[in-house]
């Protein structure tokens, strides 16, 4: 037998896998499939056995990951492919994977050896189920000559039933895998020589109860910063509160060695009552961040302690007394000591990122911190309010790089989904940001947002990348420039690259709309629909009354054939406040399921208000695509062009209401003005 590396399954099993055994691990998660392969691996490095990891993940990644759960690549011998950094799936390199497998495999010859293979999801994205079939078939089949066992992954939710039961056949074993708030499920599904019994469903508890496994081990430097407790005297203050939870999250997202999750997930939690070991298991993080602070005039008193997941120890806690301008001292001593009590090192440059003080003015403090707060109500009186509070700030101190950088998100937002004249927005934008960069040119707010100047208002798609992965450099953990980096390689055709980019934002962020979104998206536009379906659900579990998300589910509907359910979503994202922005969507529903008249009135409409100034030639080419009017819709593109309403058009390669427009030439003219031609 071949042990699995988690005792408790080896007592299952029977001793572990059989030798030269097949097994597919199946989990809607990639954390705890993950963690079972790399437990694998580091049990076969301490037999000193030759460990083969198959994977699309970068050399780099592979370390980080396995550095987190304590696990040492270096004691033995460890190879992974494909070793050139290649990472094409289509049916034209499956040949190739399989000869670089066989190959290293026979360098080793002789060797007991074990192989994780975590492509499954990834071949069957780009390929027909049957070839993928095929291919796996006979790569199992080859690798009955060497002393191998095989471990191979895929996210069940990606696929259908049908795909899942036909994976299923080719393997000996099939375990699934799934986490909830306090222990990992194991189920055999079958195994090769093992008789079901009723053990064969195995919990893993949490650590720090009474059975601990390798497996459960949270990921030691992922940390949640949970929402400070407003102790204020005046309950007004609360966005103070909220405020200093998200400069906390800000200063410890720099630190490259921390997975810090994003403050739009660990709001879910406030008020909420939920334990430490609950919220810890839900996110998977090692340690928790909790505080509370209490300001009176220019008096604050902010309390701060940090938490093992594993055992809801206190690894350190302090108090601090001070007046409102050191709060950014208090911010750096905190952000040190988690640091070093989670015994991380600091180098230099992260050291002064951490401890710099961004002004020098409380009141401008005061007024950006009610910025961020305003900015995350996710509405359109949010955003205006979240400007106003931010254009105060700058009054107030007129070198406030972050209040220049954040001023130019807000305009940004108000630009691209709230419908604020392009010809204005992003202007202001682009000059908020160089201002911004001018100030503080590591500052990774004003990088993201040039990069959104980048790529929605001069299509120069090169800058765009550029600044989104400087903002991503510069801050790590930072989660909404990678899900708007995932947009852009999607426009740009390089989906596997935009499906990594957006599921690391998920990572990052697992309860934030955006990074749903996104991912929902590029899941939609590759055909992964029923996945793309969930996300779209998730954003609106999370935030019922926003049109705009259940626009975007209505979409999907569509796009799946799905037309009476897509119609219905967007009735439902007009008929809510501010629907009036998803009027063409409407339109747009109405002309797929065959209400040709009512998508021909609310054309009508939207040509009435567009004479106003009130809607965009895209929203209402969208309509006129969908009743299948293409000369009209291209007249309005092309106009949409002319005005420089490049927000939309920046997906226009990929937007599923142009797909019977995609072999006309005037359509292919405007993709090369727009540089997304292939």
């Amino acid at each position: 037998m071949t042990s699995t590396g988690v005792p408790d399954l080896d007592k299952v099993l029977g001793g572990g896998y059989p030798n030269r055994s097949a097994v597919l691990i199946e989990g809607s998660s990639s954390n705890e499939k993950e963690d079972l392969t790399y437990e694998f691996i580091s049990s076969g490095l301490d037999l000193h056995q030759f460990c083969l990891y198959v994977t699309r993940l970068m050399p780099a990644d592979v370390s980080t990951d396995a550095k987190a759960l304590g696990i040492d690549l270096d004691r033995g011998t460890f190879w992974m492919c494909p070793e050139n950094g290649d990472r094409s799936y289509t049916s034209e390199n499956l040949a190739s994977i399989s000869f670089e497998i066989k190959s290293v495999l026979k360098e080793h010859e002789g060797r007991m050896t074990r192989v994780v293979f975590d492509l499954s999801s990834q071949l069957l994205m780009a390929n027909s189920s049957d070839s993928v079939f095929r291919f796996l078939g006979q790569l199992l089949t080859d690798l009955k000559k060497y002393d191998a066992t095989f471990l191979a992954t895929v996210q069940e939710d990606m696929h259908p039933p049908q795909v899942l039961a036909g994976l299923e056949l080719l393997f000996d074993g099939v375990l699934g895998i799934g986490r909830s708030a306090h222990k990992v499920e194991i189920k055999v599904k079958k195994m090769r020589g093992v008789k079901p019994v009723e053990s064969s469903i195995l919990t893993v508890v949490r650590p720090g109860t009474k059975s601990e496994s390798a497996l459960s081990k949270p990921r030691t430097q992922r940390i949640a910063v949970l929402p400070f407790v407003n102790m204020s005297p005046d309950p007004n203050d609360e966005f103070f509160a909220d405020g200093l939870t998200e400069e906390l999250i800000d200063r410890l997202c720099q630190i490259r060695e921390l997975e810090v999750i994003a403050r739009t997930s660990v709001m879910a939690y406030k008020n909420t009552g939920k334990k430490a070991g609950e919220i810890s298991g839900e996110l998977n993080v090692g340690s928790l961040v909790e505080g509370s602070v209490r300001k009176a005039g220019n008096k604050i008193r902010v309390t701060a302690q940090l938490i093992d997941a594993r055992t809801e120890a206190h690894l350190w806690s302090s108090r601090y007394d001070s007046e409102l301008l050191d709060i950014f001292a208090v911010q750096g001593d905190i952000a040190e000591k988690i640091t070093g009590a989670l015994r991380l090192s600091l180098i230099d440059a992260e050291k002064k990122r951490i401890e710099k003080r961004a002004t020098s003015s409380p009141e401008a403090y005061v007024a950006y911190l009610n910025g961020v707060y305003f900015r995350y109500k996710a509405s359109l009186m949010g955003l205006r309010k979240a400007a106003q509070c931010n254009s105060k700030a700058i009054e107030l101190d007129p070198n406030y790089a972050e209040a220049y950088a954040q001023l130019a998100l807000d305009h940004v937002f108000l630009g691209v989904f709230w419908g604020e004249p392009l010809d204005q927005a992003f202007p202001k934008a682009k000059d908020l940001a160089a201002k911004a960069l001018e100030l503080g040119p590591n500052l990774p707010e004003a990088h993201y947002a040039m990069s959104w100047v980048s790529y929605f208002h001069e299509t120069d798609w090169g800058a765009a990348e550029k600044e989104a992965k400087a903002a991503i450099e510069l801050k790590p953990s930072y989660a909404e420039p990678r899900s708007s980096l995932a947009w852009l390689l999607l426009a740009l055709g390089r989906s596997e690259e935009a499906l990594n980019e957006a599921r690391k934002a998920v990572d990052l962020d697992p309860l934030g709309v955006y990074s749903h979104l996104v991912l929902a998206h590029v899941l939609s536009a590759i055909g992964q629909f029923d996945e793309a379906i969930l996300w779209h659900t998730k954003t609106i579990e999370i935030e019922p009354d926003s049109p705009f998300f259940h626009s975007e589910l209505g979409y999907a509907y569509l796009r799946m054939g799905k037309v009476a359910e897509g119609a219905k979503e967007m009735e439902q994202a007009a008929a809510l406040p501010d629907g009036e922005f998803f009027r063409a969507s409407l339109g747009y529903g109405y002309a797929m399921s065959g209400r040709r008249e009512d998508a021909l009135k609310i054309a009508s409409e939207l040509q009435l208000a567009r004479a106003k100034g009130m809607v965009r030639p895209y929203e209402i080419a969208i309509v006129y695509a969908g009743l299948g009017e293409s000369s009209t819709a291209l007249d309005l593109l092309d106009q949409a062009y002319q005005e420089h309403s490049i927000v939309h058009l920046q997906l226009l390669s990929i937007d599923p209401a142009f797909a019977n427009l995609r072999s006309e030439p005037r359509f292919k003219a405007l993709l090369k003005k727009l540089k997304v031609e292939n």
